[in-house]
Formats: C-alpha cells, sequence, structure tokens
C-alpha cells in the first residue's frame, strides 16, 4: 500500500462488531484483525444510499448493504451479512476523505431458517 493511502487509513476511526468482538481504532489495525475472520472469499455489494450529515453540509454518509461469503483463517465456511456506515468530507476542490467506518455483522439471511431467526 502507497505511504500516502496508508497514512491516511491511519487517521480513519473504523469500528467493527462481529458477534462479542468489538474493535475501534485505526482502518489500518482493525482491517488486520477483521482479515482473521474473513480470511479468503469476497464480498457483494448488495444496497448502496448515500445521505447528507445533519452535522455539516460539507459531510456525507454512505450505507452499505454487503453480503460476504468465503472461510476463515481456519478454512471453516463464512457467511456474513454485513451493515457498513462511511462517514466522509466533500472538499470545495472535489476532493474527499473518509471520517469513519463503522460495520456490523448481522445474522445472514438464510433461506430457509429466516422465518425461525426473525
Amino acid at each position: 500500500m502507497p505511504d500516502h493511502i496508508k497514512k491516511q487509513f491511519d487517521q480513519v476511526r473504523y469500528a467493527v462488531t462481529i458477534g462479542n468482538q468489538v474493535w475501534d481504532d485505526s482502518a489500518i489495525a482493525v482491517l488486520n484483525k477483521r482479515q482473521l475472520f474473513l480470511a479468503v472469499g469476497g464480498h457483494i455489494l448488495r444496497e448502496v444510499k448515500v445521505k447528507p450529515s445533519s452535522q455539516s453540509s460539507d459531510i456525507h454518509i454512505v450505507d452499505l448493504k454487503i453480503e460476504w461469503r468465503g472461510v476463515d483463517k481456519d478454512n471453516t465456511p463464512v457467511w456474513a451479512n454485513i451493515k457498513q456506515t462511511i462517514e466522509y468530507r466533500l472538499f470545495n476542490n472535489g476532493e474527499w476523505r473518509m471520517i469513519s467506518v463503522k460495520e456490523k455483522h448481522l445474522l445472514p439471511d438464510t433461506e430457509p431458517w429466516i422465518g425461525l431467526l426473525c
């Protein structure tokens, strides 16, 4: 990863909740811990919503719903339903900078169990 990108990611707060595991640190530190749970696999973007923040007109929020399928570090199959909220600042020159990322892993939407879990 280039140094300027690493420097920016070191300034982004990243909070992840996976079951009873909660991490809140720099993006680089949290992504390294998250990698243990989601070792090999892929993300499928299911929904994107962009909205302005109530804090300031130059701050925006992106809500994502993501499905992840793969295996963990022990080669155990993992299926995650993820809700992620990204907060970013948009500058007048068109440049933008991430402020924070909040990510919560929910129960996966699995058929036929969906009626029993709700």
